[in-house]
């Protein structure tokens, strides 16, 4: 019979495996844009820094992972920056679910998702400003380089970006399109593990009682979240029209069978 401390260990070398086949499919996908001197808006910009930043992630809970055979504390790292993973997942699924849709679609939600970090931007520049934190020939400096910047989203699309109605959507509203989606609603689950880790962010009496699971659940957990981001690779590959590659997101996918 094997022991329970020998199942850990093996369910460990797993989630790097799996890691790790992610994170060189990642550098793969990357490979065609890295010697680019620029990225074309909207159609691939958004879709390569979220490469670059699953890539980053996957580095790092690489790295964590053969740690937490001797510390187990470190899987609240990990599950920080899964957190993050499956933050991206949804807005990729949400820009996918557009694109399933149409071309128009597709393209107002890449600007909606783009442009609603403006909005943040700006409201943070008026709150700055009314604390005392800028003058007001800074608060305007800012807003008008926002404005420079990035009002060209304004050309791409019939939709008001600066109307509060046509803002990114919440995880929990997207779920719920997803839930309406075929294509997607295997996937709506992830909602679940969105909201597990994102309670790591916090700690009163819900944090507590999470933080004394089972060790081999969190194992379980780390892995799920794993597939969640290996399904923002395949629709980051959709996205992008990289054919080629699905074959090989298949196969990767198939590992977590």
């Amino acid at each position: 019979m094997i022991e329970f401390e020998q199942i850990i260990y093996i369910t460990m070398d797993k989630l790097l495996s799996l890691t790790i086949d992610l994170r060189i499919f990642c550098n793969k996908i990357l490979d065609n844009y890295r010697n680019r001197k620029s990225l074309d808006f909207p159609k691939e910009h958004l879709f390569i820094h979220y490469l670059e930043r699953l890539e980053a992630n996957l580095d790092s809970v690489r790295i964590l992972i053969p740690e937490l055979a001797d510390n187990q504390k470190i899987e609240h790292s990990i599950g920080l920056i899964l957190r993050s993973n499956m933050a991206d997942f949804f807005t990729i699924i949400y820009i996918s679910m557009g694109k399933l849709h149409s071309e128009k679609k597709w393209i107002d939600r890449i600007c909606i998702v783009n442009y609603d970090q403006t909005k943040h931007i700006r409201k943070d520049l008026t709150i700055s400003f009314k604390n005392g934190w800028l003058t007001k020939e800074q608060q305007e400096l800012g807003l008008s380089k926002i404005e420079k910047d990035y009002s060209f989203m304004k050309n791409l699309t019939e939709l008001d970006l600066d109307d509060q109605k046509n803002k990114l959507p919440g995880s929990q509203k997207i779920t719920e399109e997803m839930l309406k989606n075929t294509n997607m609603k295997s996937l709506a689950r992830g909602y679940e593990l969105f909201k597990y880790y994102s309670q790591y962010e916090h700690y009163g009496f819900i944090t507590s009682i999470i933080k004394n699971v089972d060790f081999s659940t969190d194992l379980d957990r780390i892995k799920r979240t794993l597939y969640y981001s290996c399904s923002s690779l395949n629709f980051i590959i959709m996205n992008l029209e990289l054919w080629e590659y699905l074959e090989e997101g298949k196969v990767i996918t198939s590992k977590f069978e």
